[in-house]
Parts: structure tokens; C-alpha cells; sequence
């Protein structure tokens, strides 16, 4: 999906996203546009049982581009 937040709603805790555009994830993935980022604050990580769902699914699906 593509798209972004209204300015007015910038810095909002709970913002909506105005999605503009969107493709089947098939078509991205085949041709290695497909990536993810996680990010959280210090001392805000997963829970343990979410990242190993994370590693077991990165595992399950390898791909070109490397996760670190």
C-alpha cells in the first residue's frame, strides 16, 4: 500500500493512514520490492513468543535481502 498521514494528524498517537494506492503482494515479492522494518523504542521490544513467530517466519520465507 501506498499512501501517508494527513498533516494535521502528524504526531498523533493513533494517526490514520490514507492509503492512495495498493498491488497484490505477489507481484511486489517476485520481483523484490517487498521489505519490512521493525522498530521499537529501548527497553520496548517483542515479547520472547513474538520473536521467535518473527524468526520462524523470516526463516520459512528466506529471500535475497538480509535481516539484521
Amino acid at each position: 500500500m501506498t499512501g501517508g498521514y494527513s498533516p494535521r494528524d502528524r504526531g498523533e498517537d493513533r494517526a490514520p493512514f490514507i492509503v492512495e494506492g495498493a498491488q497484490p503482494l505477489n507481484g511486489l515479492r517476485q520481483g523484490g520490492a517487498v521489505g519490512v522494518a521493525l522498530t521499537w523504542s529501548a527497553g520496548g521490544g517483542p515479547d520472547q513468543e513474538t520473536t521467535r513467530a518473527a524468526t520462524a517466519l523470516c526463516t520459512a520465507h528466506p529471500g535475497s535481502a538480509p535481516c539484521s
